[in-house]
């Protein structure tokens, strides 16, 4: 899956300074850095950059790190997808007759999306170790839900029974015999296009 980023070029860029990170952290986000360009997720940016974002990283409750990247001002330069989200009113109809659902959850959802590798100097961010920019979709970046739903719908396109709202998928059916059906067409798909779920979270046949 891969795709650019609309850049408006009218809007000027910016390059922002190193944001110190707190002492204790410092050594949780170098770990993170070398965890991400490991697995290809970003790469190092070699000479000067037109935009530069400063990090932010959150630690979570379980003592690992989310490396966040502040988007807010090259945002600004990003133009919309204007791809609209599912809302209640346009999902409950399609489920009034199911009986039986299942629950998919993806892992690293926006990972899966390859930027570019023209569009990946709006990623730009920088660390203590220098600059660095995603070589996939990031989490941050305005229009990434809107991307995100648009490539999922058009994988599922040719699926009967399944809706999806960002990286959740659901499966109905009014039976066994078509949930089971649906359900092992969608997992089909997603395996053709590499898309890895995260186990803990999905859900199986539940009514």
């Amino acid at each position: 899956m891969l795709i650019e980023i609309p850049v408006n070029d009218s809007v000027k860029p910016i390059c922002q300074p190193y944001r110190r990170v707190p002492i204790p952290l410092e050594e949780k986000v170098e770990l993170k850095i070398k965890e991400l360009l490991k697995k290809d997720i970003i790469e190092e940016v070699h000479g000067p950059s037109s935009w530069v974002s400063p990090i932010f990283p959150i630690l979570k409750e379980d003592g690992s790190l989310r490396l966040c990247v502040d988007m807010r001002r090259a945002n600004a330069a990003i133009k919309r997808e204007n791809h609209p989200l599912p809302t209640m009113d346009q999902l409950l109809p399609k489920i009034r007759n199911a009986k039986l659902f299942s629950k998919l959850d993806i892992k690293d959802a926006f990972h899966h999306i390859v930027l570019h590798p023209d569009s990946r100097f709006i990623t730009t961010f920088i660390t203590n170790k220098g600059l660095f920019r995603y070589k996939r979709m990031m989490f941050g970046i305005t229009c990434a839900p809107e991307i995100f739903q648009k490539t999922l719908e058009r994988i599922l396109l040719g699926c009967e029974g399944v809706i999806n709202f960002i990286d959740d998928i659901l499966i109905y059916g009014k039976d066994l015999k078509e949930h089971d059906n649906r359900l092992n067409k969608v997992l089909q798909v997603l395996e053709q296009y590499n898309v890895v779920l995260r186990p803990e979270k999905c859900v199986y046949i539940e009514s």
